[in-house]
């Protein structure tokens, strides 16, 4: 679809909406970093990202703008959906409890202070607004981490980190498809390699 000069003025309106509801819902929200990087390596591989956000008291949050509900009528979250990010905001934990370790060993020495405190709760904050809409839907979903998220995090992270060794990169089939340019090579070497797998969408 062509993005046209008035198609360009809606984003921006939809965009100044939904900013400004965010910042009123948060205007009294206690951030204590924003845009953070964290780094912790897993079997020899470094694994790098980046939070939105950590409130001071420890909750890591993400920021997601999205085209289409997150939720149902109801306003019942899609659990599948939260189930993926879940992991995203799992990797901040893991990365931030590894930065902690490395603090406590030495950092602290020079003065430094840690920030806020690690803590296994996140939050996924999600401003649901289309272009030529008037009102933009916020909502949050707040979530407690544990062992079990931690240890499937870990072993997806060295099955990635095997897959990546090997030079061979299968296709998975998801949501990614939708946006991804690569989908009519993918589909073509899936059915030339393996006729009877599930097909890429």
């Amino acid at each position: 679809v062509p993005v046209t000069t008035a198609l360009q003025s809606q984003y921006a309106e939809a965009l100044r909406l939904g900013l400004t509801a965010f910042a009123h819902l948060n205007k009294t929200t206690n951030v204590g970093a924003v845009q953070t990087r964290h780094e912790f390596t897993v079997n020899g591989r470094t694994v790098i990202g980046f939070s939105d956000r950590i409130d001071a008291d420890g909750t890591i949050v993400d920021h997601k703008w999205s085209g289409s509900p997150r939720w149902d009528k109801d306003g019942n979250w899609d659990m599948s959906w939260v189930a993926e990010k879940r992991d995203q905001l799992v990797v901040y934990w893991l990365a931030r409890m590894a930065e902690y370790k490395r603090f406590m060993m030495g950092d602290q020495d020079h003065g430094q202070v840690f920030g806020p405190p690690v803590e296994p709760a996140g939050m996924l904050v999600v401003c649901y607004m289309r272009a030529n809409s008037k009102t933009p839907v916020i909502k949050e979903h707040r979530m407690e981490f544990t062992n079990e998220d931690k240890d499937r995090v870990l072993r997806v992270i060295v099955e990635a980190d095997q897959v990546a060794r090997s030079g061979r990169y299968p296709a998975r089939p998801g949501d990614a498809c939708g946006f991804c340019s690569n989908v009519s090579r993918c589909r073509t070497d899936s059915q030339r390699c393996d006729p009877d797998r599930k097909s890429v969408v």
